[in-house]
């Protein structure tokens, strides 16, 4: 999603959109779905739960403020969702994610 606003022309980089964890290298189907378990380094896992609504707090990140640009509604595949820690662990920048579970085939 960064890589996309930046070719957009927007000021956006890891962390402004509100994000604590920004991922690259997965297909979005892998990932945004509720249910969705992903594993990050040796031991954090975490379980996707829903979308997040973009809000004013993040304009900042936006040409002209146009947080809107990533919401799920109009932009599905540029978007971000809640997630849940199913274990706590320490995440670094460069750890492998591994997908444990694909999203529910409902959302």
């Amino acid at each position: 999603m960064i890589h996309t606003l930046v070719q957009e022309g927007h000021p956006a980089a890891p962390g402004a959109c509100g994000e604590n964890i920004t991922l690259q290298g997965l297909a979005w189907s892998q990932v945004a779905g509720s249910g969705a378990v992903l594993a990050i380094g040796c031991t954090a896992v975490l379980q996707m739960t829903e979308w997040t609504t973009p809000c004013e707090s993040i304009k900042g990140a936006f040409t002209k403020g146009a947080f809107s640009r990533i919401c799920p509604k109009r932009n599905p595949g540029c978007s971000r969702w809640y997630a849940k820690v199913v274990a706590s662990g320490w995440v670094h920048p460069g750890d492998e994610v591994r997908v444990l579970r694909m999203p529910d085939a409902s959302t």
